[in-house]
């Protein structure tokens, strides 16, 4: 059994946006009983009897024993992936179920088309697609924490569809021409839609959530921030005349943090915590400018704007060489 599952983990699915993950099983699996439960119009959370199940499972056995024989590729697409499901659905006497797998993926990729216009920026600066259902399974959770155990039945999950899709028609009005969103900016949407809807509670829910949230995440980039400060607070700078005074760090993050006034999407704590990682005791000003330049650049794939931080670091250090004392803008 250990060497079966060690076969088909080292397997690969490369991503409709390019990326290369590791094989994921239950992905099969899901999408397989999803389509039991379409065809059964039954709601995502309902769970299958046992035998329905159980067929699933061997289903999704059958559709990997199919991959692990074709394992000499570096790895499968997505869409390799879906035709051999539904081939094994076809196959093995499901027919009406092949046919609502079928008919939904072909739904989803005009839906997705639809959006490629589109994009969502995360909190740490990373672009993903963007994907409408991850906002109507964001209101679905907003429903069911408001209405408990109730929130898994029919009406609301409909409900939660409707909502979704008012607040992507304000996004497709506000932006037509597509745009990369912050999360911020979509769940700014979604807590105007809820209002909008008459769900003033549930979204006080919603926007108490998203504080609750916040607040965690500052306490943890704080407590790590805590850490790195403990690190090099015994780090020393070697300044013109080669003396070597205590760093100073609240005054290098302003000025980092200076540097990225005006910009959206960039991060003072991203680029001061990767440029902590290249101090050292007895560097200079210039050793800290080349690795706050050095932090600027390593977070260019993920926002084009850190192209103008690492310039203004450049330029506050020219400005410092002319004044002949630490500047910021």
């Amino acid at each position: 059994m250990s060497s079966q599952k060690s076969s088909f983990v080292d397997m690969k699915v490369q991503k409709r946006n390019g990326q290369t993950v590791p094989f994921n099983s239950t992905r099969i699996s899901n999408a397989i009983a999803n389509a039991f439960k379409e065809k059964f119009r039954l709601p995502r959370e309902a769970e299958l009897p046992t035998r329905e199940q159980e067929e699933i499972s061997q289903l999704t056995m059958k559709v990997i024993h199919v991959l692990k024989d074709r394992q000499s590729k570096q790895y499968f697409t997505v869409e390799e992936i879906q035709d051999e499901v539904i081939r094994q659905l076809y196959e093995n006497g499901y027919k009406d179920i092949g046919e609502v797998y079928a008919d939904y993926r072909k739904q989803h990729t005009a839906r997705r088309a639809s959006f490629e216009a589109y994009s969502i920026i995360k909190r740490e600066g990373r672009m993903v697609s963007f994907k409408p259902e991850k906002i109507t399974m964001a209101i679905a959770k907003a429903l069911r924490a408001h209405y408990g155990e109730e929130g898994v039945i029919d009406n609301l999950l409909e409900k939660a569809n409707q909502i979704s899709e008012l607040a992507i028609a304000d996004i497709r009005k506000q932006w037509p021409q597509g745009k990369a969103l912050h999360i911020e900016e979509i769940q700014d949407i979604v807590e105007k839609t809820l209002m909008t809807a008459g769900l003033h509670a549930v979204a006080k829910r919603y926007i108490l959530y998203r504080e609750q949230r916040a607040k965690l995440r500052q306490t943890e980039a704080q407590a790590q921030l805590d850490i790195s400060f403990d690190c090099i607070k015994e780090i020393r700078i070697k300044n013109a005349l080669g003396e070597l005074t205590p760093i100073n760090l609240n005054e290098l993050r302003f000025n980092i943090e200076t540097c990225c006034q005006s910009l959206e999407n960039v991060s003072a704590d991203k680029i001061f915590k990767e440029a902590l990682k290249n101090f050292y005791d007895g560097m200079s000003d210039e050793d800290i400018c080349a690795a706050n330049i050095m932090a600027t650049k390593s977070l260019l794939e993920m926002e084009p704007n850190y192209a103008f931080v690492a310039a203004r670091i450049l330029l506050l250090k020219e400005y410092q060489e002319a004044i002949g004392h630490h500047v910021s803008f």
